[in-house]
């Protein structure tokens, strides 16, 4: 029998499961919006509905270590604004946006092969 487990580095945020209004991390059960890094999970208890008003601070200033950031838009992919993709792309920041399932699926493969990630989490 062969594993195929992906190898992902001990202290990573994995997504073990999403769906009904919130997340399990790394087996921690989170029932609001998530900005995830892959060494911690923040909870976004002010995320405002629009995304165009989203406070991307907390990225930015890890952006060294960020070249792709996923946006998990709950059901559907919501899209941002010009103006905050303008910020990210000056930061050297890939937006990728989709819905919430695809990004946590999307996440747990891109943390394997060891990228550097962050991701934004709607609650589905």
């Amino acid at each position: 029998m062969v594993d195929i487990t992906p190898l992902i580095a001990r202290g990573s945020q994995i997504v073990d499961k999403y769906g009904n209004g919130g997340f399990v991390i790394t087996g921690e059960r989170y029932s609001s919006d998530l900005i995830l890094f892959p060494d911690r999970t923040l909870i976004l208890d002010d995320i405002r509905e629009e995304v165009s008003e989203l406070n991307i601070s907390v990225i930015i200033e890890r952006a060294e270590e960020v070249d792709i950031l996923l946006y998990g838009g709950g059901e559907s992919a919501r899209f941002f604004s010009d103006e905050l993709e303008k910020v990210l792309r000056k930061n050297k920041i890939t937006v990728e946006v989709m819905n919430t399932g695809a990004a946590c699926r999307t996440w747990n493969a891109l943390l394997s092969e060891g990228r550097q990630i962050a991701a934004v989490l709607h609650t589905v």
